[in-house]
């Protein structure tokens, strides 16, 4: 990319005597591209740094307050819920960087999606009805453009609009995002060599705390963040009786976030991350629009009884 510089900022994790020469390898390295685009208008750029483990991040860090003394840019990239983890690593760095956010679409941007575009295509479609197609479209521009387009692909001039149409309108832009096989391994969970406690759920299922969670972020608000709190109450909501132990729906969550990375390694999809109490974020619109409006957790949860009986 012209104008941007990377640099391979790892710590060298050589074997044995090997680790010594790499760091010193690496120091060089990087006081070397420090001395070059000094005072230039270059940016080094690091991707990912979320991704990094928390003592590569505090190495990364320092190198960053080093060379920005020396008058070198830097561009990091983190996802939003993570954008903090820079100065997190490095406190001396406070009032030295500058947030750019990247954030989701809120409703009104959402909604002039629907504005603009139905008049546009001949289609009458009330304010209130562009609102709810929008309040399902999980703050993605893409995913509201697709629920518009099937709307006006379902409706005819003298249809009412009511819920078994938006249910439908849904379900059917819900196929055009499959994450079948994510969820399936998201619900059965890391094989243990012990049973899982089974709860009773509102959808008249019963099931494990994998099922438990998945239920309630598909049954709650189309939320692409829950704190610990919001996540523990939602869980409340979908059990009919007991519900899991705040510890054990934390490991279920920890375990779905490794189940994604091991799923779709090239994909940012779920996370979870265990700092200020634990927050549990869905990086992918899609995959939270897939689980709240395809059909498939019902019928996994539908199986899953009856197999128990």
């Amino acid at each position: 990319m012209k104008g941007v510089a990377s640099i391979d900022l790892s710590l060298g994790q050589g074997r044995g005597a090997t680790k010594s020469v790499s760091q010193k390898f690496l120091t060089s390295k990087f006081d070397a591209v420090v001395s070059a685009l000094s005072e230039s208008d270059k940016v080094i750029f690091i991707d990912d740094f979320h991704y990094m483990n928390r003592t590569l991040q505090n190495r990364i860090a320092r190198q960053i307050k080093s060379a920005a003394e020396s008058s070198v840019h830097f561009c990091i990239a983190s996802v939003p819920h993570r954008s903090d983890d820079v100065v997190r690593s490095n406190p001396e760095l406070r009032g030295r960087t500058v947030n750019i956010d990247t954030e989701f679409w809120d409703a009104d941007e959402l909604k002039r999606i629907g504005g603009i575009g139905f008049p546009k295509a001949g289609i009458v479609v009330g304010e209130e009805q562009i609102g709810r197609l929008s309040a399902e479209s999980c703050k993605s521009p893409q995913l509201m453009q697709a629920i518009c387009l099937e709307f006006g692909r379902s409706i005819n001039g003298g249809d009412v609009v009511d819920d078994a149409l938006y249910q439908k309108v849904l379900g059917e832009t819900a196929k055009r995002t499959d994450y079948t096989s994510l969820v399936k391994a998201m619900h059965q969970g890391p094989r243990l060599r012990r049973e899982r406690n089974q709860f009773d759920f509102i959808d008249g299922t019963s099931g494990d705390v994998y099922r438990a969670v998945l239920l309630a972020i598909s049954k709650g608000e189309p939320n692409l963040t829950w704190s610990y709190v919001d996540l523990r109450q939602a869980i409340l909501n979908v059990c009919v009786s007991q519900r899991p132990t705040g510890s054990s729906f934390v490991d279920a969550c920890k375990a779905v976030s490794s189940i994604a990375r091991e799923n779709a390694p090239q994909q940012r999809i779920i996370e979870w991350d265990s700092t200020n109490n634990g927050t549990l974020s869905i990086v992918d619109p899609y995959f939270l629009f897939f689980l709240r409006q395809s059909s498939l957790i019902g019928k996994i949860g539908r199986k899953t009884f009856a197999g128990a009986k």
